[in-house]
């Protein structure tokens, strides 16, 4: 920058000159001068230097501080590029409300409102799936990969952990463990842990003086290690855990679920020891009229944050610093956003809802993020 900053202010020098010669030459009568401003004018304009600093769409992300710490730090963000690579269709209507992706690309689904764990693979616009295991509880509601690639996930009103090893056809569910007497919600593994969102057995809203929302640490031994309920000013930190992911600088990102009739909810974010860093509540050029419904999150090895937002239709990429980067939305063809899976190779998968869309039907996206 500092070159061409340098090679354009001497060009600018020479552009100088030669404007004054023209407007000299202007008032001259003298015909040679004429003639040789003009040959000069064919040889001395700049042309555009070779190689130029490629254009970029950046912004700036301001860090948000919760204590009364007046300071001002952030970070330049590059906006990174979405490129719909493919939507498929799933061969039954329904509505994809978990993806995982584990060792040899065995991709893992389930829908909404089933018992049934499915294997799927993405051909000519179809997205073909195949029963490998049914549980015998209502729904599932979240699903993480865990350490020797096996499947842990969570069931409405149940406080066991559930867990499958293998990925064939009648593969057998296993109990993990269970967190009795309080209900398990969202799950979330990392190499050395296990996050599990938990509520009471009580209605789910409105909370009361004794309801219990918040988070377990447990290790590969079942051992409880941690607990996050509360903040510093003992304060709440969740009224519905609904989803868990962890972000390149072990920030434990939560989707939050604060109402439900109708549903809304935030994502909170803690650092890797507990404290409230930040929440987002949606955005003013998504949610002004529409409540920010998120349903599932996850991160990228850039340290995004990625948020389906199922009533906006929009796929919210947030910085580790709580800024709104891009979006994809209807635009991109997305619709009823649910389920949200970053595969072996970095691509992203959105798995769709069919009730409420267009033509009807549930699919699931690939998308290639670049920066």
């Amino acid at each position: 920058m500092s070159r061409q900053l340098k090679d354009t202010a001497e060009r600018c020098d020479t552009l100088t000159r030669n404007k004054a010669q023209i407007e000299e030459t202007f008032q001259s009568h003298n015909a040679t001068a004429i003639f040789t401003a003009s040959g000069k004018l064919d040889n001395d304009f700049p042309t555009r230097p070779v190689k130029m600093i490629s254009e970029q769409k950046i912004l700036f992300s301001e860090t948000r501080i919760l204590d009364d710490k007046k300071e001002v730090f952030g970070t330049i963000l590059t906006i990174p590029k979405c490129k719909i690579t493919g939507s498929f269709t799933l061969d039954a209507p329904s509505s994809i409300r978990n993806i995982k992706t584990f060792e040899n690309n065995t991709n893992i689904l389930c829908t909404l409102q089933t018992t049934t764990l499915k294997s799927f693979e993405l051909k000519s616009s179809k997205c073909i799936t195949t029963s490998i295991a049914n549980d015998t509880e209502v729904d599932i509601i979240d699903m993480t990969k865990a350490q020797d690639n096996k499947l842990l996930f969570t069931v409405v009103e149940s406080s066991e952990i559930k867990c499958l090893s293998t990925f064939k056809p009648d593969s057998k569910i296993e109990t993990f463990t269970s967190i009795t007497p309080l209900y398990a919600r969202g799950i979330h593994a990392t190499d050395k842990n296990i996050l599990i969102g938990f509520r009471d057995n009580g209605e789910r809203f409105p909370l009361q003086e004794e309801s219990r929302r918040g988070i377990f640490v447990y290790d590969y031994t079942c051992r409880h290690m941690r607990t996050y309920e509360y903040d510093t000013n003992n304060q709440r930190l969740f009224s519905l855990p609904h989803a868990i992911a962890t972000n390149i600088n072990e920030d434990i990102c939560v989707i939050d679920l604060t109402k439900q009739i109708p549903w809304e909810g935030r994502v909170v974010v803690l650092g890797k020891h507990g404290n409230l860093k930040w929440t987002y509540n949606g955005h003013t050029s998504i949610n002004t009229k529409i409540n920010f419904i998120p349903m599932d999150l996850v991160t990228t090895s850039k340290g995004l944050i990625l948020v389906s937002d199922y009533a906006s239709n929009a796929v919210h990429m947030l910085s580790m610093e709580s800024c709104l980067v891009t979006c994809l939305n209807e635009s991109h063809g997305i619709e009823k956003p649910w389920a949200l899976n970053v595969n072996q190779s970095g691509q992203l998968q959105i798995g769709c809802s069919y009730q409420g869309t267009k033509d009807g039907l549930g699919k699931l996206h690939t998308v290639d993020i670049s920066s």
